[in-house]
């Protein structure tokens, strides 16, 4: 549950407490919220505990909607009667004063539910909601304001809703008008972790890398995620080529670029906020004295900040320790790519694996990685090492029919095209990457798909025995290929149709082959 779904004199139940695992199971109400927490009076105490960890009596109401639970509401009331009773015997001024206004309060709340003949009255349900926000307020110059037990009730339930006003309807941080690069963001999964942590504890970390505008933490899939806003793409790049697929919190961390450019965020509370201020405040700091003035202001900063060691030149997590006082470089390929460098393909004929599609999407320009969706084995991600080689190869291969099928290709909204591990066991049909496969040969300005292909070979080997790389090659995708062409580093081959030259461009192009105890890595392209 969020913090606006409570309101002073909710009825709550405790649980999901680790710490204090005894208070789970006790029942109380809401007396205020202090910052990201509400203060719950239980019979055993007063506590502080998440928004997460209070499960509302009887379902989502709120302290206007009490009339529900009448009884138990009066419970709190006459609980609180005996605490400013208490209060008054030990002498206390200020516990004496409460002890008037909660008599007052509790006989207003008689004389308002015997006025109006049932329990559902608007001003008993204001009252019961004041007691319980006086109680949590006790001072003397609180309980002195006034002597009126109507009067009390007016002034408290102005100030319960004032508190309500301060403590959940804050006013939108201004929007920053100057459009962000596209980068800025991060898409934080946090896989696994079993409880959710706060936007400050997230921005912390993620501080050591570079300066971090703005989070925005929420729910889906039964993950915690979170947006993490940068100042500049450099950033977030170097953030999420080191956290990726490390453990934080007791979860995964699975990090990508987002497809938002920056975060307008409508709300500033204890999931959403802007750390501009604080940003401010820590760059007036001169670098040598900001972990003294951290520690000065309990700040929970770490060795590192903005990319700078500034204390021991440990991470968190922790790197490998060649690499202290200093960030390692992007622990594998899952932690490159921008928007722009995938592409889309759709329509795939039903032979096509990521093994083939990696031999044809690589003759447009140099691959990083291809992905054949799981969930539609027709689509696949291709990611270029940049956005032209993608453009390339959409201009190519948009509306190329392959027999029955016929490709659909655009630009795709990820910034990437690898699981979060890179390629593994189990996954080589769905999956192939860079550092697990030779890159095919990229040609900007190979034409479409056709019937006719050029294999690039080396020239000594030509030179040496034309006619044995001629069988050679036709041991490896058939005799349907008919020698068309050839110079002194290459020979071309015409097949039946389009259909069989894409077949032996998936199958062979980039694979490595041994020709008189030479190696060699055939390089194929449309003619």
């Amino acid at each position: 549950m969020e913090l606006q779904d409570f309101c002073e004199g909710t009825l709550v139940e405790v649980v999901g407490l680790v710490v204090k695992k005894e208070l789970n199971g006790e029942r109380g109400a809401v007396v205020c919220a202090q910052e990201d927490r509400l203060v719950v009076r239980l019979p055993s105490g007063d506590v502080a505990v998440r928004p997460g960890n209070c499960s509302i009596v009887g379902g989502k109401r709120k302290g206007s909607e009490l009339e529900a639970h009448r009884p138990k509401a009066r419970k709190v009331v006459d609980g609180l009667k005996t605490t400013d009773q208490g209060s008054s015997a030990g002498g206390d001024q200020g516990g004496s004063a409460s002890n008037v206004l909660g008599h007052g309060i509790a006989a207003a709340a008689a004389a308002a539910a015997a006025a109006s003949g049932n329990a559902s009255s608007p001003q008993q349900q204001d009252i019961l909601g004041a007691a319980v926000l006086l109680n949590s307020l006790k001072s003397p110059g609180l309980s002195q304001v006034l002597q009126n037990p109507i009067l009390q009730m007016l002034s408290l339930n102005m100030l319960k809703q004032q508190q309500q006003q301060q403590n959940r309807v804050s006013t939108p941080p201004p929007v920053d008008e100057t459009p962000k690069p596209p980068g800025c963001c991060l898409l934080v999964v946090l896989r696994g972790g079993s409880a959710e942590p706060c936007s400050d504890d997230l921005f912390w970390v993620f501080s050591q890398f570079g300066v971090v505008e703005k989070i925005s933490l929420f729910c889906k899939d039964t993950n915690a995620q979170a947006l993490v806003q940068f100042n500049t793409p450099e950033e977030a790049t170097r953030a999420m080529g080191y956290l990726n697929s490390r453990t934080l919190y007791n979860a995964e961390l699975a990090i990508m670029i987002s497809s938002h450019t920056q975060l307008n965020l409508g709300r500033s509370d204890s999931r959403n906020r802007d750390y501009t201020s604080l940003n401010t405040a820590i760059k007036a700091i001169p670098e040598a004295e900001r972990i003294e003035t951290a520690k000065k202001n309990n700040w929970p900063v770490k060795d590192f900040l903005w990319g700078v060691s500034l204390g021991s030149g440990w991470l968190v997590p922790r790197q490998d320790p060649a690499f202290q006082g200093k960030i390692p470089p992007a622990n594998g390929l899952g932690n490159v790519g921008k928007i722009g460098d995938c592409v889309l393909i759709s329509g795939l004929p039903s032979y096509m694996t990521a093994a083939k599609l990696w031999g044809l999407a690589g003759i447009y320009g140099k691959l990083v990685a291809v992905k054949i969706l799981q969930k539609r084995t027709d689509c696949a991600l291709v990611q270029y090492t940049d956005s032209y080689a993608a453009k390339n190869s959409i201009s190519q291969l948009e509306g190329c029919a392959l027999g029955d099928a016929k490709l659909s290709v655009k630009l795709s909204k990820h910034a990437n095209a690898l699981n979060w591990r890179g390629s593994k066991g189990g996954l080589e049909h769905f999956m192939c990457t860079s550092s697990d496969r030779p890159v095919p040969e990229s040609y900007p300005i190979s034409p479409s798909p056709s019937e006719t292909l050029t294999f690039n070979l080396p020239k000594d080997l030509l030179a040496s025995g034309k006619e044995q790389m001629i069988a050679h090659l036709q041991s490896l995708f058939g005799t349907e290929g008919k020698l068309s062409g050839q110079t002194d580093s290459s020979l071309t081959f015409s097949f039946p149709d389009k259909v069989a030259a894409v077949k032996v461009v998936c199958d062979i192009n980039a694979m490595m082959t041994k020709l008189n105890n030479t190696q060699f890595k055939i390089k194929i392209c449309f003619w």
